[in-house]
């Protein structure tokens, strides 16, 4: 069984906040999104930053409350990567599990997607041989996608518009410019790995491979994508 000990092995080449991150991403994945609120429990119990009022109940600290809120967003941004079945329960297990009066003090903010409405300018004014659409929703994916994937970005885009005509519209706007290009809770590393840790889990090596690459664009080093790639085959081998 994983527990809180298992995480604090990945202390020194990931830290204890980011290894929480990936076995979220990975026991979502395993369909035993049960074991979250338990590391986080864990975490809370094994950390000095939190107190107890004169009634003997927990007063959360910001850093705890951050923390679970980053667990939350870790669940959120792999929506389109693990299917919305699995993050619903993920979601449903996180809030069962964790104390009601943490649960209450996460944020209530929406990050409404980027407006949709076309732009004046026309940044794409050549011609693609993929979908592209002139909105600030569309540029901030597309921006993103970019960034990411770097001098093979029309190469995959073209792929993606190949397998069917409306699925780079979804990848770019629904998931690289709504989810995965806010850095408001979670970094763009932070994203980055967790996304890793939960394609590993789901063993399919291409999308491995370009998100590995995405890592290394982003400045993550070598030792941090193998222990994220460790920690990640430590669950995905569980029992």
């Amino acid at each position: 069984m994983f527990s809180y000990s298992d995480i604090i092995k990945y202390k020194d080449t990931l830290g204890i906040e980011v290894a929480i991150l990936l076995a979220t991403s990975c026991f979502t994945v395993k369909n035993r999104a049960n074991v979250i609120p338990v590391l986080i429990k864990e975490y809370i119990s094994n950390s000095s930053i939190s107190d107890t009022d004169a009634d003997g109940k927990t007063i959360y600290s910001p850093e705890i409350i951050y923390l679970a809120e980053k667990v939350r967003e870790a669940v959120f941004t792999n929506v389109y990567t693990v299917g919305f079945p699995l993050t619903l329960v993920a979601m449903k297990e996180l809030k069962a599990g964790l104390d009601t009066q943490l649960w209450m003090k996460l944020s209530r903010t929406r990050h409404l997607p980027t407006s949709t409405v076309p732009m004046e300018t026309n940044q794409f004014s050549e011609s693609k041989p993929y979908f592209t659409e002139n909105t600030p929703r569309y540029i901030s994916g597309f921006d993103h996608f970019s960034q990411t994937y770097g001098h093979v970005t029309d190469k995959l885009l073209s792929r993606i518009d190949d397998f069917h005509p409306d699925l780079v519209y979804s990848v770019i706007e629904a998931e690289y410019s709504d989810i995965l290009s806010k850095d408001h809770i979670l970094s763009h590393v932070e994203k980055e790995l967790v996304t890793v840790a939960a394609i590993y889990s789901l063993d399919t090596p291409d999308q491995l491979f370009s998100h590995v690459r995405a890592c290394k664009r982003l400045g993550i080093s070598q030792s941090v994508i193998d222990a994220a790639i460790q920690l990640s085959n430590e669950i995905k081998t569980l029992p």
